[in-house]
Order: C-alpha cells, then sequence, then structure tokens
C-alpha cells in the first residue's frame, strides 16, 4: 500500500522560521525608525502650530494697544518678555504637551524698515524638547529638536517662569 504523506517536514518548517526571522530582523528597525520620524515631526508640527498662534495672539493685541497679562521671568532680561501659553493660544494639548512661546517684542527698524519681534518656542511633550528655539529654526530646522532629559527639565521648569 502507498503511505499518503501530509504535512511538512521539520527542515521545511525551519526554514520558514529562518526566513521570517530574516524578514523581522530587516523590518522591525526599518519600522522603529518611521515611528520615531513621525512623532519627530509631529512635534515639530505642533512647535509651528504653537509660534502661528502666538504671532497672531501677540499681533492681534498690539493692534488692540495691548499686551499680554504674563511674562517670562526666567528670560534674564531687564524687561520681561511676554508669554503665552498653550493655554493662552487656546490651542488643544494633544498627548503630553507643555510649553509656551517667549515674545521679545522689538522696536529694532530691520533691513526691510519693519519692527522685528522675536518669538522663542519652549515646549516639550517628555522625548523631545525645544528650549528657547527661534521660531525660524522650529519651521525650517528639523534637526533642532532635542532628545536631552536636561532640555526636557528646562522646559519644565521654564514654564513656572511663565506667569
Amino acid at each position: 500500500m502507498k503511505q499518503n504523506k501530509k504535512g511538512f517536514t521539520l527542515i521545511e518548517l525551519l526554514a520558514v522560521i529562518v526566513v521570517l526571522a530574516l524578514v523581522m530582523i530587516l523590518a522591525v528597525p526599518a519600522i522603529l525608525t518611521a515611528a520615531n520620524n513621525a512623532k519627530q515631526k509631529t512635534f515639530q508640527m505642533y512647535g509651528q502650530k504653537l509660534v502661528e498662534a502666538a504671532v497672531t495672539q501677540f499681533e492681534s493685541q498690539q493692534l488692540l494697544g495691548l499686551g499680554s497679562t504674563k511674562t517670562y521671568k526666567g528670560s534674564g532680561l531687564d524687561t520681561p518678555p511676554y508669554c503665552y501659553t498653550i493655554d493662552d493660544l487656546g490651542i488643544s494639548a494633544q498627548g503630553s504637551f507643555q510649553g509656551f512661546v517667549e515674545v521679545r517684542p522689538s522696536t529694532l527698524i530691520g533691513d526691510d524698515n519693519k519692527n522685528k519681534t522675536e518669538y522663542l518656542v519652549h515646549l516639550t511633550d517628555t522625548t523631545y524638547a525645544y528650549t528657547g528655539i527661534s521660531s525660524n529654526d522650529v519651521q525650517n530646522n528639523p534637526g533642532i529638536i532635542s532628545k536631552s532629559a536636561e532640555d526636557i527639565n528646562k522646559v519644565i521648569t521654564a514654564i513656572q517662569a511663565c506667569y
């Protein structure tokens, strides 16, 4: 009688396991890199959103002859600059974002004969941080995002000086 063999041999099963292991070794780092890049991009976009809201808020208040009710006492300047927290700007704090935008009004006239106002971002999400980074760098330089625990703590401490 002829035996009818069904199923896989041990060698065939081991070959499949080896192929799957190789695919995992190659795919997992790429997936983790993509996830990290997406999280960094989200952080950068949130920083940009914060700057845009602060610029709008500050310029509106200037047109109305008002100033912010909060100033940043940790700036080290003789005249403390304004500060706008995430809550002040009415931005929904998705996730664990904490921070504010420091606004340093200026009467200096630039090359284009306009007042120059400096916007510095202090922002963290417990993984990344902007520690007093200029709005221009937030928008154009994603490599300036810090992962340092020290910088994250600096932002958290700086928030307390915005009142």
